[in-house]
């Protein structure tokens, strides 16, 4: 765990260390233009501090573009509960909770780090599986929160701009989501149930409304086809993931 812990990290500070460079570059040349050497210091200090800014408010643009709403415990009492017991198994505090209206079930999770983590459902998601089929969706992203995935993946939201689209293949090119599978196994100590959901979410024929295509990556189903493995191949369906739980 740790090892993974310490991989996104430095993850992460390759994210925030690319932005920095790239909008080091543009505004150190600006700055290099109008006002010589001072101009180009000058440039190279804000775009650090720019890129430390925009990162800074990754969580926040994630949420607001999932289209997710509070969910409050009284109206969805039995995705508290699970996630609570989830999150104790796993030693994670319990993070913010939403639910997002869309028919589709898919689900995501973001955060820089545990302590501000957000957790994204559909309505189509807690209407359609049972409860042992959602505790294994739930246990699939605190698996994120708990091994940090959340951190590369939610910066990437931000700064995925500066540095263009490697910054999304950085974060979803390592397996992330099969890892994620068999963690969230290893909590529920049930494999039938997160491949039960994955099975309904594959078969379900509705489809995620439209959103950012900056965070298409932090869905448990992506909403489009983003990044590859390391060796160039596509990042692997959901049809694969199913396959690997039925060999546990």
């Amino acid at each position: 765990m740790h090892e993974r812990i310490n991989a996104n990290r430095r993850a992460a500070t390759s994210l925030v260390g690319a932005a920095g460079v790239s909008l080091g570059v543009l505004l150190g040349l600006v700055g290099l233009l109008l006002l010589g050497l001072l101009g180009l210091i000058a440039g190279l200090v804000v775009a650090v501090a720019l890129a430390l800014f925009v990162g800074s408010r990754a969580t926040a643009v994630a949420v607001k573009r999932s289209l997710g709403r509070p969910a409050a415990a009284e109206a969805y009492p039995r995705y508290h509960n699970l996630v609570e017991g989830l999150c104790i198994a796993a030693g994670v505090p319990k993070p913010r909770l939403l639910v997002a209206a869309d028919d589709a079930p898919n689900a995501m999770s973001c955060g820089r780090k545990a302590s501000e983590a957000a957790m994204v459902v559909t309505e189509g998601l807690l209407a359609k599986l049972s409860r042992i089929e959602l505790e294994g969706v739930l246990a699939h992203e605190i698996s994120h929160i708990r091994h940090l995935d959340v951190l590369p993946g939610t910066l990437a939201v931000t700064l995925a701009a500066p540095v263009g689209s490697w910054a999304v293949h950085r974060v979803v090119a390592s397996g992330r989501e099969a890892e994620a599978d068999a963690n969230a196994v290893s909590l529920t100590r049930y494999p039938p149930g997160l491949l039960a959901a994955l099975e309904k979410i594959n078969s379900d024929p509705a489809t995620l409304a439209p959103r950012s295509r900056s965070i298409a990556h932090l869905w448990l189903v992506p909403t489009e086809t983003v990044g590859a493995r390391r060796d160039g191949s596509p990042v692997p369906p959901l049809d694969e993931r199913i396959e690997a739980l039925r060999e546990l």
